[in-house]
């Protein structure tokens, strides 16, 4: 890529830039590319012909197709899919004996729907999934929570 566009010299562990990864969160996000480089670059005069170089490298796509399967998957989160996914760890659980897991993956259940407040750090996961899968906020106590 040009050296002359302003990069940090600091890589994450992939190998990008943080530039490179804000450009690579925009563009997962659905920015256009062009825009995103305008956003992240903001001196850069050529935004199509850099967002081409960035796409050009294998790190990057890589890392852009990381995370819209990251997004498709938290999308498609709810609270039924949850739920249906903590009854199938309970059953496992109980099966192999672990009914500590067990209980805990039925208390999670009554939390899920709305029948047991036993745990506030289960509402703030289930708030923050929501939230990533685009859920509008609504406060419950002092946690604020999304609706399902």
């Amino acid at each position: 890529m040009a050296s002359k566009h302003k990069l940090s010299k600091k890589l994450n562990l992939r190998g990008l830039s943080r530039q490179q990864e804000a450009f690579c969160v925009l563009l997962a996000q659905g920015t256009p590319p062009t825009e995103a480089v305008e956003q992240i670059y903001p001196d850069n005069t050529r935004p199509s012909r850099y967002a081409r170089e960035l796409l050009d490298s294998a790190k990057v796509t890589d890392r852009i197709e990381v995370l819209e399967n990251q997004r498709s998957v938290i999308a498609e989160l709810n609270r039924d899919s949850l739920t249906m996914r903590a009854l199938e760890i309970e059953g496992l659980a109980t099966e192999d004996g672990k009914y500590s897991a067990g209980v805990s993956a039925l208390r999670l259940v009554g939390d899920l729907q709305g029948l047991t407040q036993s745990n506030p750090v289960g509402e703030a996961a289930i708030a923050f999934l929501a939230f990533l899968a685009g859920d509008k906020p609504a406060v419950v106590g002092d946690v604020t929570v999304l609706d399902s």
